[in-house]
C-alpha cells in the first residue's frame, strides 16, 4: 500500500561516497550515479527516491480508497434504513428493496473505487519496472 511519508533523505554517491547537497543526478567527482540514503541509514534505490514523481496518481489513489469505506458506510445506512422500513412501518417489500439494493449498488461502489485504486498502482509499478528496464538495457 503506498502511502505519503516525507523521509529526510541525503544523497551519497555510491562509488566514492561524497556527499550531494544540490540533489543533482551524477556525482561532480567520479560522475557515477546518487543514491539517497535515509538518515538513520537505510539505502534507498533511486527509483524509491523519484516516487514522489508519481505523487499526485499516488493521492488519486488513496482517494479513491477512501471513497470505498464512505460508500460502503453509506451501503451500511440504507440497510439499517431497510431494517427500520421492516420493523417500525411494517413496510417488507420496501424494506427488502432497500435493502437488496444498498447491498448491490454499496458492494459493486466498494469493489470499483478500490480496483480503480489498485489499478492506478499497477500503473505506477509498471511505469517503475519499464524505467528499470531501459536503464538497464540502455547500460547493455
Amino acid at each position: 500500500m503506498a502511502t505519503l511519508k516525507f523521509i529526510d533523505l541525503e544523497y551519497k554517491c555510491s562509488e566514492c561516497g561524497s556527499v550531494n547537497d544540490k540533489k543533482s543526478i551524477k556525482c561532480w567527482r567520479c560522475n557515477s550515479e546518487f543514491i539517497g540514503i535515509v538518515k538513520g541509514g537505510l539505502k534507498k534505490s533511486k527509483d524509491q527516491v523519484n516516487s514522489q514523481q508519481y505523487l499526485s496518481l499516488i493521492s488519486l489513489s488513496a482517494i479513491f480508497k477512501h471513497l470505498s469505506y464512505f460508500y460502503g458506510f453509506i451501503a451500511l445506512i440504507g440497510i439499517l434504513l431497510g431494517f427500520y422500513f421492516i420493523d417500525k412501518m411494517d413496510n417488507i417489500f420496501t424494506g427488502l428493496l432497500i435493502i437488496i439494493c444498498s447491498l448491490l449498488i454499496g458492494c459493486y461502489s466498494i469493489i470499483h473505487s478500490v480496483l480503480f485504486s489498485k489499478g492506478i498502482l499497477l500503473f505506477i509499478d509498471i511505469a517503475n519496472d519499464i524505467r528499470k528496464m531501459s536503464k538497464y538495457f540502455e547500460n547493455k
